[in-house]
């Protein structure tokens, strides 16, 4: 879960950080309205995080592991798209960073919160502090790797990391049993 978690900490920091330079740099749009377009996606992440545990609780008895596979699964698809869609249509900049700091923010909360208390509630803080942990130290890397992306090869590829890091998040708690 830990794992799983550091993969997503890539992607969701690396739009916190990224997507205001992204929204000014490549889609030519004023510091401003790159930072209220940015925006989007945190505060749909908030959202994102309420609707991932009431749907996991009420469609799922519980079970925190089909909501993550379906909203990471999502997230992968708009994140490989969003530079694509972004280019070609301003209007869509909006929606799509809402879907995506829903879909990735609600399997966050899963992993950093529901995880825990479902291990045990003795341990719960332990454990939700190792997981968080491996989010942020994931999220760090992702930072600095995005960065050299960036400067190296070009925004396209970034976006390719990020969606690769989605990727190995739904692998990496595709094998966990429940």
């Amino acid at each position: 879960v830990g794992i799983a978690s550091m993969f997503l900490g890539i992607t969701a920091y690396g739009f916190l950080y990224w997507i205001p330079s992204y929204l000014y740099k490549e889609r030519a749009m004023s510091l401003s309205t790159a930072s209220f377009n940015a925006l989007c996606f945190p505060l749909a992440g908030a959202l994102g995080a309420i609707a991932a545990g009431w749907a996991s609780d009420k469609f799922f008895r519980s079970k925190r592991k089909p909501v993550i596979l379906i909203m990471i699964s999502s997230a992968i698809i708009l994140t490989f798209i969003f530079p694509y869609l972004s280019g070609f249509n301003r209007l869509l900049i909006i929606p799509v960073l809402l879907l995506l700091g829903f879909m990735v923010d609600g399997p966050h909360i899963l992993f950093g919160m529901t995880f825990a208390i479902d291990y045990g509630k003795e341990k719960s803080a332990a454990i939700a502090g190792f997981i968080n942990s491996l989010n942020y130290l994931g999220s760090a890397a992702g930072i600095f790797v995005a960065g050299q992306l960036i400067n190296r090869l070009g925004w396209q590829y970034v976006f390719y990391f990020w969606t690769g890091s989605l990727l190995l998040s739904v692998l990496t708690i595709s094998v966990k049993k429940k």
